[in-house]
């Protein structure tokens, strides 16, 4: 089995801190989708010493087999074709990893889309561009119906992701949203952020919670009113 000492690296550097705060510490994978059973054992294991709870995880595809040294299973966009068709292939094998998450304590938070497959491009990006993505109300009411994604039925569990509180810590709707557009766009734009975090806390109800960050975004943009939850 090969895993890589970036991958073991980011569970590990921070061990110290982790296990002394009592937090939801974790970090981010952006292709756990595409790890095998034994990379994931390793991967957990490592997470769990380390003190973390959570692993943000993303729906972009990966096309290649070996991804930061890392041999993995490729995988297509959720939408590659057209926005509002879906291959549930990434979901499916998100269904393996939060199962085996949980067997060590790690819970998962699920980033719905990144700035990084939008401006490759993706489907979205085709379409719209990396501005009028955030402009268009036809761009937000085809991404808003990625709540196919929360709507998801476990294929072992045979419950939709929305209710899977044990596994979910919660959603973003994506990740680095508008990053290096300029303080005065994400002002200018700040309803995108908060209009996606509330159709995500409407779906969801009760069970995991609405996340809302994406390092750029984040530092300008407050949504209280939207994301108070109990």
């Amino acid at each position: 089995m090969k895993v890589s000492l970036y991958l073991i690296g980011i569970a590990t550097t921070i061990a110290g801190v982790a296990s002394a705060a009592n937090v939801w510490s974790g970090t981010n994978l952006y292709y756990a989708a595409g790890l095998s059973a034994s990379q994931r054992a390793s991967y957990f294991s490592a997470l769990q010493s380390a003190g973390m709870k959570v692993l943000r995880v993303w729906l972009d595809g990966q096309t290649s087999a070996s991804t930061k040294n890392t041999p993995i299973t490729s995988y297509g966009d959720l939408e590659a074709s057209s926005v509002g068709t879906y291959d549930d292939t990434v979901l499916k094998l998100l269904d393996t990893v939060m199962v085996d998450a949980r067997k060590y304590g790690i819970k998962l938070i699920i980033s719905m889309h990144s700035y990084n497959a939008l401006s490759r491009p993706d489907i979205y990006g085709q379409w719209y561009g990396t501005g009028y993505f955030y402009e268009q109300t036809a761009a937000t009411n085809g991404f808003d119906n990625r709540i196919h994604i929360m709507n998801h039925v476990h294929t072992s569990l045979g419950r939709p992701w929305k209710e899977l509180s044990d596994y979910i810590f919660g959603f973003e709707a994506q990740n680095e949203a508008m990053i290096g557009k300029g303080h005065d766009y994400i002002l200018a734009h700040s309803g995108w952020q908060c209009d996606r975090a509330k159709v995500i806390k409407d779906t969801l109800g009760p069970g995991p919670k609405v996340v809302h960050r994406g390092w750029t975004s984040l530092l300008m943009i407050h949504c209280s009113t939207v994301l108070t939850s109990t």
